[in-house]
């Protein structure tokens, strides 16, 4: 299994709205044709404007590195937080991919006297599952759109086309840990021991705490899992910043019946803003209320993993081959029928449910 971290974007696809280097004719021999097209276009208002956009591109049908890179500083400026609470897996197919794992080392080291026999641990192994499948939106651009507004129109299609892409998997990830009534019922149960019903404060964190403190492996030994951060609808992202900024918190110990103030024990945790928490749990009433608490995905074994395809990992920008010719010469973008553009996105994903351990849900 791969895991990830935040990649740099501008560095490996270029800065968001940024375009590639200017060539001129002599740099590119092999696309004399398409310069030659896009001369014979520069006439038609709103095309002028696509010869500038596809600068570097003849029309290959798979779109440029340019707009691919515009596409995947959309996909980051969306900014989804399905990265900082799952695992990535790259897998090399779409069949049902095997994550092998080892369970700990059972049982502890014993005490030996001299010469005695050495013995033995069991070590048991286990097996999770993940596939990918192919997720894919078009749109068509007409030629009269193209002709009247082909600046704005044209240029902003790799920027939303991303932020489509960045959507669809927080979407996806998200009905991984939520179902149409709160947090998924398979996976947040009393018998997993990781479902509490309080709403989000210092309290509730402790209370999250403990669940995660109180869990153990499949020897029953404990696991010592620690919070990396919380999850929470845009309801409750304002709250959920001001409980782990504070240096200080002021608690109720019901038990002495005291005031207790002392220092955050949960400065520093992540937020990590689900916004479709309350989409996916459309049939629950106190969908704004809903939270989770997750462990690092990164070190333990995680919730959540989001496969990609190992050839394609990124989401991909397509165009449709235009099919009409000009009688008399000439070439032209746009399709026989209907005169218009066609592009598409298209990207590989899977998600799974993998470890209840590794994460911990409130439904107040």
């Amino acid at each position: 299994m791969s895991m990830y971290g935040k990649p740099n974007f501008v560095e490996a696809f270029g800065a968001r709205g940024s375009h590639g280097p200017k060539f001129t004719e002599k740099d590119l021999p092999h696309k004399t044709n398409v310069w030659n097209f896009l001369r014979e276009v520069r006439g038609e208002p709103g095309l002028e404007h696509i010869a500038e956009a596809l600068s570097t591109s003849d029309f290959d049908y798979i779109l440029t590195t340019d707009m691919n890179a515009q596409l995947i500083a959309g996909y980051n400026y969306f900014a989804p937080s399905y990265q900082m609470w799952t695992r990535k897996i790259s897998v090399p197919n779409f069949q049902s991919n095997p994550l092998d794992y080892l369970n700990e080392v059972s049982g502890l080291m014993g005490k030996v006297s001299e010469a005695a026999e050495l013995t033995y641990a069991k070590l048991t192994d286990g097996q999770y599952k993940i596939s990918a499948d192919t997720y894919e939106k078009g749109i068509k651009l007409t030629r009269q759109a193209i002709v009247n507004d082909a600046l704005n129109a044209f240029r902003s299609v790799p920027d939303k086309l991303g932020r489509l892409a960045a959507k669809t998997a927080e979407y996806y990830a998200t009905a991984k840990i939520a179902d149409a009534n709160g947090p998924d019922a398979t996976m947040f149960t009393n018998a997993h021991g990781n479902l509490i019903t309080s709403e989000l404060s210092y309290a509730a964190l402790e209370e999250a705490y403990n669940k995660f403190a109180a869990q153990t492996d499949a020897n029953g030994d404990p696991i010592m899992l620690r919070p990396k951060g919380i999850i929470v609808p845009r309801e409750l992202e304002q709250q959920a910043r001001k409980l782990v900024a504070a240096f200080e918190v002021e608690t109720i110990d019901d038990t002495a019946d005291v005031r207790i103030k002392g220092n955050n024990q949960y400065t520093g945790l992540e937020i990590a803003v689900a916004p479709y928490i309350t989409s996916v749990s459309s049939s629950n009433a106190d969908r704004a209320k809903q939270w989770y608490m997750y462990a690092d995905p990164m070190i333990n074994t995680p919730a959540v993993a989001v496969a990609t395809l190992q050839n394609a990992p990124n989401p991909r920008i397509f165009s449709l081959a235009p099919d009409a010719v000009q009688i008399g010469g000439g070439t032209t973008p746009y399709s026989f029928k209907g005169n218009t553009l066609e592009y598409k996105v298209s990207w590989d994903l899977g998600f799974s449910q993998i470890d209840y351990r590794s994460m911990v849900a409130s439904k107040p």
